[in-house]
């Protein structure tokens, strides 16, 4: 017996993508995309870190120019 989904029976599962993203890239698009695609995730959101304490400030373009790039190459995705 098959069993299909109602759409308002359906759970919306958030998955958060953390990331610097300077730049946000083709890459970091393409796991998005897999994560949303082969998994039980209804979307990805992308969370752009202020920085990385790991590695260095230096070349670390602003933090809101970031997350308008972030916000520019994901403003067609599908998830």
């Amino acid at each position: 017996m098959q069993h299909k989904l109602k759409t308002e029976n359906r759970k919306l599962i958030t998955g958060l993508f953390f990331g610097s993203f300077n730049p946000i890239h083709l890459g970091h698009l393409v796991i998005a995309n897999y994560m949303a695609t082969f998994t039980e995730l209804s979307e990805v959101w992308f969370v752009v870190s202020p920085h990385n304490p790991l590695k260095q400030k230096s070349g670390l373009a602003d933090m809101y120019d970031r997350l308008e790039m972030a916000r520019l190459a994901t403003e067609n995705a599908p998830h």
